[in-house]
């Protein structure tokens, strides 16, 4: 080959060389990729301020026909709390468990022309949080909850779970990826996800945070029933902490009615921030020392006490609470999604002569009528807190449903007294076990005023 040829070719292949370096170098430049890893450490503190708003209709089934009416609803929740991760994690900056402490956590919800204002006792401000399966477990290691304080600080996007929508691998700006079934479900609160195409996707990178967001619509189940939400979301990753520190959530859901409760027409708003690196006694080791941090079968039962707190009960958390008045009070156990049982309790009327066991098998089979087939079992008992304790169990039919029936009629020494029933049908007696006796062991009166008042004397 010709020596100018040859350099002429050289020539060539350098300038080939330096185009594809060039185009290379520019490629990586449009594509610059950002670890959104979460960089959580074991012992640090956050700073969390939640606030929740909601408005539309419940949907109540308010006939035989289950023609549904509505009635208006508007809500609003404000949380602010400490919250310390604890040790036991399997992936790094993602955590399993925490213990939290609420500077604040009430609430204002209107429905139709009603107000309640639920709010946390000052001696349950101390809350431990753990993921099970990624759903999250929330109690107090100083007693049991009520189902309305639980109801007010369990709300969706659990900050031990919003890292959970960070991406697994390294992303660009405008790059996507979908959340799993199982991560959807914790953070909205639901039983289960049936279906989704929410994806969350990078939409910038400025002044070191990368600004992400989430959309897409979600198919699910909560309390047996269908769920239908259209999700949008908005979170701010900073990328020096390596921490998400704002989350803003934007849900329209339609629910439909379940045994346990109204179906739901709603728009619901949530913004989340989060400062990290904060400080509380609260949650240093001496304020800490003598707690069991860990959620036991006793914190994880939800105290109860009627309405005119003439009784108090600690209950199951499948247990939910559909309505209560001065004489009758009425729960219903929901399990993994399904209505197993129905309790009713009933306050007696004072009884002019003590009452047999045989007299109130009379009063079942009159109750019962045409229902009634035949006694199971039945018996008496004394408990520790001198209680008299009737418990009949009762087979019979309803509707054309074979149906198991289990009453107790609970007498104090004062002679206060209550009847708990507690419903199901048959083909669920193994699911239900032995609830009733769990719960009826718990069942305590108050003390009457007339002992009160000698005591004081």
């Amino acid at each position: 080959m010709h020596r100018s040829a040859a350099a002429i070719l050289i020539i060539i292949i350098l300038v080939n060389l330096f185009a594809t370096a060039f185009e290379a170098r520019s490629q990586s430049g449009e594509r610059q990729l950002y670890e959104l890893s979460p960089n959580r450490v074991d012992g640090s503190v956050d700073r969390v301020e939640a606030l929740m708003e909601a408005e539309g209709a419940l949907k109540i089934d308010g006939s035989e026909k289950a023609r549904s009416s509505t009635v208006q609803m508007a809500a609003r929740a404000s949380l602010a709390y400490f919250e310390k991760p604890l040790g036991n994690f399997k992936i790094p900056g993602r955590f399993l468990s925490a213990i939290r402490h609420y500077e604040k956590a009430d609430a204002s919800i209107q429905v139709g022309d009603q107000q309640f204002r639920p709010s946390l006792r000052d001696q349950r401000r101390l809350i431990g949080v753990e993921l099970r399966e990624l759903k999250p477990v929330l109690y107090s290691p100083h007693g049991p909850l009520t189902r309305e304080e639980l109801d007010l600080i369990d709300v969706q996007g659990n900050t031990l779970l919003l890292e959970r929508l960070l991406p697994s691998e390294q992303v660009a700006v405008g790059d996507s990826w979908k959340h799993s079934h199982d991560v959807l479900a914790a953070l909205l609160g639901l039983d289960a996800v049936a279906s989704s195409d929410a994806q969350s996707v990078l939409q910038s990178v400025e002044q070191g945070a990368a600004k992400l967001e989430m959309a897409g619509q979600v198919e699910g189940s909560i309390h047996g029933r269908p769920t239908r939400l259209q999700v949008r979301a908005k979170y701010r990753f900073d990328l020096e902490l390596g921490r998400i520190t704002w989350f803003a959530l934007l849900l329209k859901e339609d629910r439909e009615v379940s045994p346990i409760g109204p179906g739901l027409d709603v728009v619901a708003r949530l913004q989340i921030k989060i400062e990290p690196n904060a400080a509380a006694k609260q949650l240093e080791e001496p304020a800490l020392k003598n707690v069991f941090l860990g959620a036991t079968a006793e914190l994880e039962q939800l105290s109860y006490t009627s309405p005119d707190r003439t009784w108090r009960a600690l209950l199951d958390r499948r247990w939910v609470l559909i309505s209560d008045s001065k004489d009758l009070t009425v729960f219903r156990m929901v399990d993994e999604g399904k209505y197993i049982a129905q309790c009713n309790v009933s306050t007696l009327a004072a009884q002019p002569k003590e009452v047999t066991l045989s007299h109130f098998q009379d009063e079942i089979r009159r109750a019962l009528g045409k229902d009634f087939r035949r006694f199971v079992r039945a018996g008496q008992a004394m408990t520790d807190g001198e209680q008299r304790v009737f418990r009949v169990e009762v087979q019979g039919e309803s509707s054309g449903i074979p149906m198991d029936w289990i009453y107790y009629r609970i007498v104090d020494k004062s002679n206060q007294g209550i009847v708990v029933l507690f419903a199901l049908e048959s083909s669920l007696a193994d699911r239900f076990r032995e609830s009733d006796r769990d719960l009826v062991r718990t069942i305590r009166f108050a003390e009457p005023k007339s002992a009160k008042r000698h005591v004081a004397d």
